[in-house]
């Protein structure tokens, strides 16, 4: 909507339409506009244990600064020192549950230590 402001006090309300007519309108509806969303704050250390043939990635939600967060990558330092992104793991959720034997084949190989980042 062109125009608005944030932090100010809007009135709204809804009316459905079809092809016989319009319904009434909702009883009105007053909405504040907070600031506009900004990127999630920086993610939390995480930590890592083995259940099985599984790696399990488990961290703190960053806060959402008002977006909820639809994502989150999970990235691998491979023997070749560039990163590289796991997808498919980890969803919105704060946990990430990756096949043994993804993170153990080029170009990863976790024997060498190598730094996992979490992105949201």
């Amino acid at each position: 909507m062109v125009g608005v402001e944030e932090g100010k006090t809007y009135r709204f309300a809804i009316r459905a339409r079809n092809q016989c007519g319009t319904s009434a309108s909702s009883p009105i509806h007053p909405v504040t506009l907070s600031p506009q969303a900004t990127a999630p704050s920086q993610m939390s250390p995480i930590a890592a244990h083995i259940d099985k043939c599984t790696v399990i990635f488990n961290w703190q939600a960053p806060y959402d600064n008002g977006s909820p967060i639809t994502n989150y990558n999970l990235e691998v330092r491979g023997s070749d020192n560039s990163f590289h992104t796991l997808q498919n793991y980890c969803g919105n959720s704060n946990t990430c549950k990756v096949p043994m034997s993804v993170l153990t084949m080029p170009p990863f190989n976790l024997a060498q230590n190598a730094p996992i980042i979490v992105r949201g």
